[in-house]
């Protein structure tokens, strides 16, 4: 089928993927917006800039996009209607988290369905980047939150304070303080490691720089988090 001039048939399919996704699965876009305005937590709430950024990833990859013929997928189609299925089952049995991770996979399986592989394999950086918006991180909740308790009472015994850890608390002469998992820095590693892989998508890092800076990335917000509970500590003392 011939174009007319400024017509951008792939570029239209990836971003009413990303909308029909959204409005399909109206409950769990729902649930996300209320992740991403939860500032009690304040885990998530640069959701809307990684959402603006794969648009915008989307949008400078428009060229490339509109010279990739757009081939529906049968294969696609299937992969559409399982991922649907899933989503079905996991709504139904009041799982929130496995219905928020499967958006991503939503958006990406109706760009295959519509446009083929090859545009659903292009836009794959970009959709999948959503992931930095989404509560699969919280899996390192844990052990972020128990490296943070050992970090902090390291530091603390550098200072000269007296203090001592039980569990999660940190017990200083002046009182204790808790490393709740809201203090953990989860928050500054998501945000760290997200603005470090844009970075480098963006710069063509090779394999080895990428990982180098994502590393260099999360030990930067690590020890952010640590001087900030650090100067808490110190102060109350």
């Amino acid at each position: 089928m011939s174009r007319k001039p400024g017509d951008n048939l792939p570029l239209g399919i990836v971003l009413g993927a990303l909308a029909l996704t959204a409005l399909l699965y109206w409950p769990t876009s729902l649930e996300i917006v209320d992740y991403w305005q939860d500032t009690a937590r304040r885990r998530y709430t640069h959701g809307w800039a990684v959402l603006a950024v794969t648009v915008w990833l989307i949008w400078r990859d428009r060229n490339t996009l509109n010279s990739i013929p757009a081939r529906p997928s049968v294969v696609g189609c299937i992969a559409v209607v399982a991922l649907s299925v899933a989503w079905l089952v996991f709504f139904n049995a009041a799982l929130l988290v496995p219905t928020m991770l499967l958006l991503p996979l939503l958006v990406f399986a109706t760009i295959w369905a519509a446009g083929g592989l090859a545009l659903a394999g292009r836009t794959a950086f970009p959709v999948f980047y959503l992931y930095f918006a989404l509560p699969v991180w919280d899996v390192i909740d844990a052990p972020l939150q128990s490296l943070t308790t050992a970090a902090s009472l390291g530091l603390l015994r550098l200072t000269g304070i007296p203090v001592f850890a039980e569990g999660n608390m940190i017990h200083i002469p002046e009182g204790w303080f808790e490393i709740a998992t809201s203090c953990n820095g989860l928050h500054f590693v998501i945000v760290a490691l997200a603005i470090a892989t844009v970075h480098g998508y963006v710069d063509r890092y090779d394999r080895r720089s990428l990982v180098v800076l994502l590393l260099i990335a999360t030990g930067l917000a690590i020890a952010t988090n640590m001087v900030r509970i650090l100067c808490v500590i110190v102060a109350g003392h």
